[in-house]
């Protein structure tokens, strides 16, 4: 399974947003870009970070695969839960926890 990853998700409640991407921009030296779904985007040089509405604040890692099918079965036979599928991957939880993002490369 070949990975690569340069974005990271920062999940904020709603009503917190705002004061969250001020920090960001204030912090990194970065200009937002809002997108349509609510979401702010951060470009770096090597990154991208995200900063999502969520009612569960986390800070979520996104994944590049190759083959989204066969990752997804590989994580779930591991133990790991599909919380959500998203337009490029599909959201997990694995058994300790953590949450991420996994993406299909070639979108």
């Amino acid at each position: 399974m070949k990975t690569r990853s340069q974005h990271i998700s920062i999940q904020v409640q709603p009503d917190l947003l705002d004061k969250a991407v001020r920090y960001y921009a204030q912090t990194l030296g970065l200009v937002p870009t809002k997108s349509a779904d609510g979401s702010v985007k951060f470009v770096g040089e090597n990154f991208t970070l995200w900063v999502d509405p969520s009612q569960e604040p986390a800070v979520l890692q996104e994944w590049f695969v190759g083959n989204l099918d066969e990752t997804k079965r590989k994580l779930v036979e591991a133990g790991a839960e599909v919380t959500a599928e998203s337009d490029i991957g599909f959201f997990v939880r694995d058994p300790y926890g953590m949450r991420y993002h996994v993406c299909s490369e070639n979108d």
